[in-house]
């Protein structure tokens, strides 16, 4: 998978965010892991062909809490 990080770049400077491409592949993925929707979903949405890198996509709500009050 090719990425334009020229347009992610200046689409995040647009924004006034900061993050990479990956946080926000993180993010989409776990959004949708939080909502019930299966990991053969996520990676087709992901482009991925199998489902095993969607674990590291995704946070669980453990993790994103553990993380905030770290």
């Amino acid at each position: 998978m090719v990425h334009d990080s020229r347009a992610f770049d200046s689409a995040r400077t647009a924004s006034g965010t900061s993050g990479t491409i990956h946080d926000l592949r993180r993010t989409f993925a776990t959004e949708l892991h939080n909502r019930g929707v299966s990991d053969e979903l996520i990676a087709g949405l992901l482009g991925q062909k199998t489902t095993t890198v969607v674990p590291l996509y995704r946070e669980t709500r453990f993790e994103a809490l553990r993380k905030a009050l770290a």
